[in-house]
């Protein structure tokens, strides 16, 4: 128990990111699922006024910026277990 302990005390930071980028994953496959329907159609409204074809921009628009969200947490993943020696 006493080097496992040890083990979390000395390498905090890239488990902690470890653990971020797992998450933002997690959130990630939630926003796409099932979290979808109403930030397009906020978009759809807010950014595009309801136009002609707005929910067809808005759907692109929330793909782009979501899209974001597994690299951020991918590459915090890949640097987290380079740190540790994983990889």
């Amino acid at each position: 128990m006493n080097t496992f302990t040890s083990y979390i005390i000395k390498y905090w930071q890239p488990l902690s990111g470890l653990i971020v980028g797992i998450l933002l994953i997690v959130l990630f496959c939630l926003l796409y699922t099932r979290w979808r329907k109403a930030p397009v159609r906020w978009i759809a409204k807010h950014i595009f006024g309801n136009q002609f074809m707005s929910e067809k921009s808005a759907d692109g628009l929330y793909n782009v910026l979501i899209s974001l969200i597994p690299v951020v947490g991918g590459l915090w993943i890949i640097l987290a277990l380079l740190y540790l020696k994983i990889l």
